[in-house]
């Protein structure tokens, strides 16, 4: 039986990089991270654009939806250094699968946490905790994936999922200002795509497998 160029014993020793930037397309990884990326971000996305006026029409003042929208951004950027911190001690996987729990509870739950002014207050804070969460943990990982040579592009093509995921939302808010689409469906439908994201990333790993990492070094790919 002819012996595999790479084994799992190797990409434990072993350090690799791409030997150009094209060939990250190659590799599911890519599209795993894109795919966590898209799926990932579009609850956030969606709520933030609608909270504020979900809480108006339920008489929640606007005064309140302010400073709840101030303290989500203080949230927010505490909680990137405390992200970065936890990368270190649990890595990448944990922390994004606890994520999308949270996404998933917060976009079943957060309309009908309008009718409490504090559970509604309590759902915005998850909504900018895990936006926060998301962009701080995919750095990292992508460069541990791709190497420090095209890791850093390889994370600014992903991030073009912002874009499609923006999109999409642009459209479900059409439908729902036209009333096409109830504002409940919606949100149960983005529940689905936090539950998409979570079983990407449920048998991810950041490095490249043996066997996809064989055929990329036979193809001149990846260099180790």
């Amino acid at each position: 039986m002819k012996e595999p160029l790479i084994t799992e014993n190797d990409l434990k020793i072993k350090s690799y990089q791409l030997t150009k930037f094209s060939s990250a397309f190659k590799s599911k990884k890519f599209y795993q991270y894109f795919g966590m990326m898209f799926f990932g971000i579009m609850f956030q996305g969606f709520f933030s654009y609608v909270y504020k006026s979900i809480g108006l029409q339920q008489g929640i003042s606007d005064r309140f939806l302010a400073w709840a929208g101030s303290t989500a951004a203080i949230v927010q950027a505490v909680s990137r250094l405390g992200f970065g911190w936890l990368y270190d001690q649990v890595g990448f996987k944990k922390i994004f699968l606890a994520l999308m729990t949270l996404n998933l509870m917060n976009a079943l739950f957060c309309f009908h946490a309008r009718n409490s002014e504090w559970a509604f207050f309590i759902s915005i804070q998850l909504c900018y905790l895990v936006n926060s969460g998301v962009f701080s943990t995919f750095p990292l990982p992508i460069l541990q994936t791709f190497g420090s040579k095209f890791g850093p592009r390889v994370y600014a093509f992903i991030m073009f999922s912002n874009g499609f995921s923006a999109i999409l939302n642009l459209i479900l808010s059409s439908l729902n200002e036209s009333g096409i689409v109830p504002i409940e469906f919606i949100f149960y439908s983005l529940s689905v795509s936090s539950l998409m994201a979570f079983l990407i990333c449920w048998n991810f790993d950041e490095r490249i497998e043996p066997k996809e990492m064989e055929k990329l070094v036979q193809n001149g790919d990846i260099q180790v």
